[in-house]
C-alpha cells in the first residue's frame, strides 16, 4: 500500500488542512523536498511532498508561478511551514491551490520539516520491509507446493489465491500448459504468442 497524503495529514504531526484537495486524498507521496525556489520544477519528480515557508515567494506573481511549477510536475502535495515567515498561509496561495486543485496543507513550527520528512521515510521503509518480508513468504510456500510433485495446478491455485489474480503457464509458442481459473483460452495469450520467451513462462495479470 502507499503512503498517501491523507496518511500523512493523519499522524501525529498536527499538520492541518488547508485547501479542499486535501480531503480524503489519495495521492501517493514518492519522497519529501524542501525548497524555497520560485520555480523548483527541475528539481522534483512526480509525487514529491514539496515543503516550504515561502521565503523566497512574497508576492502574488512568485506564489502564482511556485503553484503553476508545482502543479506541473505533478507533486503529491505541499506543505506550508508557519510560524518563521508567515503565522498563516498566504490567502493567495490557498486561493491557487483551490483552483489549480492542488493538495495544501498547513506545518506547524511544533513540527520540523525534518520531522515530517522522517515520518514519510520511516513509513516508506515500513511498507515495503512488509512488501519484501510477505514475497519473501509466498516464495517459500510456492517452492514448497512446486517441490510436492503434484503439478501445475496446485501451484497455480496457490499463486492465484496468494495474489487475487489470474495465472497462466504457457510454452515459447502461446499454448497454455495450465490456467487459474481453468480454461481453455486467456486474452493475453494473444500478445504472448508475438514475443519471444523461454520454453515455458509464469505470467499473471
Amino acid at each position: 500500500m502507499p503512503v498517501t497524503v491523507a496518511d500523512l495529514l493523519a499522524s501525529p504531526l498536527g499538520l492541518l488542512a488547508v485547501s479542499s484537495t486535501c480531503s480524503g486524498c489519495a495521492a501517493s507521496i514518492n519522497w519529501v523536498s524542501t525548497t524555497e525556489l520560485e520555480d523548483p520544477s527541475q528539481f522534483l519528480r512526480p509525487g514529491d511532498l514539496v515543503l516550504t515557508t515561502g521565503l523566497s515567494n512574497r508576492t502574488a506573481a512568485q506564489q502564482s508561478r511556485f503553484v503553476d511549477s508545482l502543479v506541473s510536475v505533478p507533486v503529491a502535495a505541499v506543505g506550508y511551514g508557519i510560524g518563521f515567515i508567515d503565522d498563516r498561509v498566504p490567502a493567495h496561495m490557498v486561493a491557487l491551490a483551490e483552483e489549480k486543485g492542488l493538495a495544501l496543507f498547513e506545518v506547524p513550527v511544533t513540527s520540523p520539516f525534518t520531522a515530517v520528512s522522517h515520518w514519510v521515510a520511516e513509513e516508506l521503509y515500513s511498507q515495503r520491509y512488509a512488501a519484501v518480508q510477505r514475497a519473501t513468504e509466498i516464495q517459500g510456500e510456492l517452492t514448497r507446493v512446486l517441490l510436492s510433485e503434484l503439478g501445475l495446478d496446485p501451484l497455480l491455485l496457490r499463486l492465484s489465491q496468494m495474489t487475487r489474480a489470474e495465472c497462466a503457464v504457457v510454452d515459447r509458442r502461446g499454448a497454455m500448459l495450465a490456467a487459474q481459473p481453468p480454461r481453455s483460452e486467456w486474452e493475453p495469450l494473444a500478445e504472448l504468442r508475438d514475443m519471444a520467451v523461454d520454453d515455458s513462462t509464469l505470467i499473471h495479470r
